[in-house]
């Protein structure tokens, strides 16, 4: 009989204002639980109407010691950086940066969205970065959505962001072992996703509805965090479904963490706003 591992924990996604145009629904951290290592934070943006005219976005801050990951799934993204990156992503898009020793950028809706109007929808997910690579140099991947695979399925379609599933390979270049898929769903359809037993793993999500037996059920909006154990991840949609899948290897370090930085201690979040405040961090200047 095959194994399949069992559902830890349910959260569901309390509403945070990030920006004065941008509201989020945020399961991670959640009351009782900072993180699920190595993942920090998961920021639902949307589905969201945005009128002709209408701005949005966050404008330029700083980061430094993780990663930070914008899943776009509708609409356009403009982003600038102290790096001297400068791009845009769209809809099935995915930015993936590498703060590490610092960088400053900003994330706006474009102007093909702001002048038009139109859908915005998306995730920003903050990934930790092992200690010793907190202070690399930063990078940045855009990911377009045409180089990302996809493996299908009776009903199912799996897009490999990052990691490896069912023979196909996901773009992203990672500093830890990681997994994430972008899964769509028919309704009455179902998806087993192989895990490593020493890989933390959780699905969010984005629409539709999930069974997970016992009578219960996962709406958007809810995070589902599984038990690290041996044994496969058994997704069956009730309704036409879209989830973002997540999991990945422990880093089992110290985590310490002040707005925009995470380090491995005070004494390094110290040094982090430091350097922000001396201007070691750079600045966007185009």
């Amino acid at each position: 009989m095959k194994a399949y591992r069992n559902v830890a924990k349910i959260i569901r996604a309390t509403e945070e204002q990030v920006a004065p145009n941008l509201a989020v629904r945020r399961p991670l951290p959640a009351q009782d639980l900072d993180y699920i290592d190595p993942f920090l934070l998961l920021d639902h943006m949307g589905p969201r109407v945005i009128r002709a005219g209408e701005e949005g976005g966050v404008p330029d801050h700083p980061h430094r010691g993780f990663e930070p990951v914008t899943f776009l799934f509708e609409g356009v993204v403009e982003h600038k950086d102290s790096q001297g990156n400068h791009s845009k992503i769209s809809g099935g898009d995915v930015q993936w940066m590498t703060a590490g020793s610092g960088i400053i950028h900003s994330e706006r809706m474009a102007k093909e969205l702001t002048e038009k109007g139109g859908t915005f929808h998306g995730v920003q997910l903050w990934m930790n970065l092992p200690a010793k690579d907190k202070m690399t140099k930063p990078g940045y991947q855009n990911i377009r959505s045409e180089t990302i695979p996809v493996v299908e399925r009776e009903g199912v379609g799996i897009r490999v962001i990052a990691g490896e599933i069912l023979g196909k390979k996901g773009p992203a270049k990672t500093h830890s072992p990681v997994l994430a898929l972008h899964i769509k769903m028919e309704k009455d359809s179902e998806a087993e996703i192989p895990v490593n037993s020493d890989h933390n793993a959780f699905y969010y999500v984005l629409d539709g509805q999930v069974k997970l037996g016992k009578g219960q059920s996962a709406e958007p909006g809810q995070l589902v965090l599984f038990e690290r154990e041996q044994g496969a991840i058994r997704i069956e949609a009730s309704a036409k479904t879209g989830i973002l899948f997540l999991a990945g290897k422990p880093l089992n370090e110290p985590v310490a963490s002040y707005g925009p930085f995470v380090m491995s201690s005070q004494e390094e979040i110290r040094q982090a706003i430091n350097d922000y405040r001396s201007g070691k961090m750079g600045r966007i200047d185009f």
